[in-house]
């Protein structure tokens, strides 16, 4: 009798261990996230409403930017865009809109480590590049842009940065997947690309958050079996980290097909619309396709496969017509490894070495684009 009561006393002292245990746990995995996300502060301004996209910068703003990964100033000229010195007169031979999002704009970074104003201390064709990265934007909002501001400016030629974890994706959506703005988007009617929500309307609906907004874009609804148990376990930190490792989710190219073809479909004529833009302006447009740190560093990650699926479904319907420069391929070639340099930890923007490595890809991408 003893012995089955010490033998009970120990598994009972054994489970509320555990039990204690797991409940550290999650308050540490919370009280973590709740510092790194409460860190990110940002002096206010940077944003201002646009009738016709949504937000933009707002010209002559200067502030700071504090997050745990970094803390850094930004400024933005009397333009409207991130500011970069002018070229010495009569020593530029063409002008290179580089249009992107929060990506191209640098956060994180200091004016003078973005990728942009890399080539522009690096350039040895009297190339002067203009960045019009603006964060949270998508390709419809940048094709837009490049319409109202930068083509008019005649430049030489139109560099889009194309970040494939949602901006693709985003082109479907009247909200961005992690935005709480609203923003024009196109849809195709009788094969013609038709505009809506716009003018835009200030403030917008509830976006679709986080990684969880985007996982159920991509793949749809969760596997049935992971139905309660998921929606129970999803509300914990352990929880979520738990069905990260367990939810089975088929990554082939025959799942992302069908529910990825509207995106890629919508893109493409929104590239179409770019191009012919371009053409008309004879301006040469260069396409860049940016993977996340997952493309680079968790090959086999649910987010890395769609968005290699994405890379190589672009590169397959519009690489033989359009100046196409892979990032990921280039890397490979080069033998370049991020092992995390490129990307902050927990931001997930560019380092100062990602910025680099994105210049010296665009810079021996775009020799020549002046001839």
């Amino acid at each position: 009798m003893r012995t089955s009561r010490v033998f009970a006393f120990r598994v009972a002292a054994l489970v509320a261990a555990s039990v204690l245990g797991l409940v550290l746990a999650e308050v540490g995995l919370r009280t973590w996230r709740e510092w790194i996300r409460k860190s990110d502060q940002m002096d206010p301004g940077l944003i201002r409403y646009d009738s016709e996209l949504g937000w933009a910068l707002t010209p002559g703003w200067r502030g700071q930017h504090r997050h745990f990964d970094f803390e850094v100033a930004y400024e933005i000229g009397l333009d409207g865009f991130r500011r970069e010195p002018e070229p010495p007169a009569g020593q530029s031979r063409g002008r290179v809109a580089v249009v992107g999002d929060s990506f191209t704009f640098g956060l994180g970074v200091s004016d003078a480590d973005t990728f942009v104003s890399l080539l522009n201390r690096t350039s040895t064709n009297g190339l002067h590049f203009k960045n019009y990265g603006v964060p949270g934007y998508s390709t419809d909002q940048e094709v837009l842009l490049i319409e109202r501001e930068v083509l008019p400016m005649s430049p030489t030629a139109v560099v889009l940065v194309v970040y494939l974890a949602n901006d693709v994706v985003d082109n479907l959506l009247p909200v961005p997947v992690q935005g709480n703005l609203a923003k024009p988007f196109f849809e195709t009617v009788n094969g013609q690309l038709v505009l809506h929500n716009s003018p835009v309307p200030k403030g917008g609906p509830a976006s679709i958050r986080g990684q969880d907004g985007l996982a159920s874009l991509v793949m749809g609804k969760p596997p049935s079996g992971h139905s309660v148990l998921g929606a129970l376990a999803g509300r914990f930190e352990l929880g979520q980290l738990w069905l990260r490792h367990t939810r089975a989710a088929d990554v082939s190219d025959s799942a992302f097909a069908p529910r990825l073809e509207r995106a890629v479909d919508r893109f493409d004529a929104i590239i179409g619309r770019l191009e012919a833009g371009c053409r008309k302006r004879g301006a040469r447009l260069v396409l860049a396709l940016l993977g996340g740190r997952s493309l680079f560093d968790d090959p086999k990650s649910l987010s890395a496969s769609y968005q290699d699926y994405l890379r190589r479904e672009i590169k397959r319907r519009i690489g033989s017509r359009i100046h196409l420069v892979d990032v990921l391929d280039w890397t490979h070639s080069k033998g370049e490894v991020s092992a995390g340099r490129w990307f902050f930890a927990h931001d997930g923007h560019l380092t100062r070495a990602g910025h680099g490595v994105l210049s010296r890809c665009l810079a021996e991408a775009i020799i020549g684009v002046s001839d």
